[in-house]
């Protein structure tokens, strides 16, 4: 009884005292081939968000993923993040990386490039990137043939 007490001011006292903390989040679907523009038929949505490299060629795929982020158009770095896997086998795999690119087109800032064999969605921190004032960011991953699949990407 006494703990079915405490569970109900502690459930709250643990929800209010969290940390607020945000992500934006932007799904494959949102993404493009490149080069730009071109149609690329491999590269398909089998499922909401997520955007599926479904040729059998052997040969990988670069989408594109724009990312909004805000009005103020950064000035500052950000954590990023992204949701992929490589194709079933596990033979070849999917790599991502979040690039800030400023307003001149000139200056560009990269996170690390990561990459999975795992032949379910995994989350690939690709850390920090810079975000020049009044720039833009963009996601690009590498999606491996035969399946290799990105879900969606995130900056926090």
């Amino acid at each position: 009884m006494r703990l079915a007490a405490l569970l109900g001011p502690m459930t709250l006292a643990l929800t209010l005292g969290a940390p607020s903390s945000y992500a934006l989040v932007q799904p494959a679907m949102a993404g493009h081939p490149w080069p730009w523009p071109t149609t690329d038929t491999c590269l398909t949505s089998p499922a909401w968000d997520m955007i599926t490299n479904s040729c059998n060629d052997q040969v990988v795929r670069l989408l594109v993923v724009p990312m909004q982020i805000g009005a103020t158009g950064g000035g500052g770095s950000v954590h990023a993040y992204a949701h992929a896997k490589a194709n079933p086998f596990g033979t070849s795999d999917t790599t991502c990386q979040a690039i800030g690119i400023g307003p001149d087109n000139l200056s560009y800032y990269f996170s690390s490039n990561k990459n999975t064999f795992s032949t379910s969605v995994v989350t690939l921190d690709l850390g920090s990137v810079n975000i020049p004032s009044n720039g833009t960011l963009h996601f690009e991953c590498n999606l491996g043939w035969h399946g290799g699949s990105v879900v969606n990407v995130e900056i926090q």
